[in-house]
């Protein structure tokens, strides 16, 4: 999901406002706006043809509205690590079963025993058939319908592109102990 310059604008003002009180111990931050200055005018400098800029781990954007400043027709992508989502697939005949806002639990490979909260944000207006990446021509060839499971609490140790499952709570409870029920 694109943030727009309002969205980033609105994160940069509240950041700013944040870490400019000097009572909060934040006194290395008086120097943050002729860093940020700096900082983007050399990225200018050094790519004056830039056309798309990828901000990774953004926070609020500060550097990328800087860039902006000096690149006015920047094409930005901001990805917020800390909105972490499993993107998976549904067999379209289960798929009745599914609703935005549901409850789901993602568990990653490295921490296959403990799920993480999360709940269904997304469901894709129509079917496809299997992602390309699947390996087994059995598999291929049924129809499913993408969700994205967004976690409530990942930050920190569920990254973009790990390998993870998920599970969708369609009636009753989750079993005790946050257990995946295998």
């Amino acid at each position: 999901m694109k943030s727009t310059v309002a969205e980033i604008t609105a994160r940069f003002d509240n950041d700013v406002e944040r870490f400019s009180n000097l009572d909060t111990g934040q006194s290395a931050t008086i120097d943050a706006p002729l860093a940020l200055e700096l900082i983007a005018e050399a990225a200018a400098a050094a790519t004056p043809r830039a056309r798309r800029l990828l901000d990774v781990g953004c926070g609020a954007g500060n550097y990328s509205l800087k860039l902006l400043q000096a690149l006015p027709g920047l094409d930005v992508t901001l990805v917020d690590l800390s909105r972490v989502y499993l993107r998976g697939f549904i067999p379209e005949g289960q798929i009745g079963l599914v609703k935005v806002g549901q409850a789901a639990q993602v568990f990653l490979d490295s921490n296959p025993n403990t799920g993480i909260e999360a709940h269904v944000s997304r469901i894709d207006p129509q079917a496809t058939f299997t992602p390309e990446n699947t390996y087994f021509r059995d598999d291929r060839v049924k129809q499913v319908v993408g969700v994205k499971l967004q976690l409530k609490d990942g930050t920190g140790y569920a990254k973009p592109g790990m390998p993870a499952d998920g599970e969708i709570l369609v009636s009753g409870t989750w079993p005790k102990g946050n257990r995946r029920s295998l």
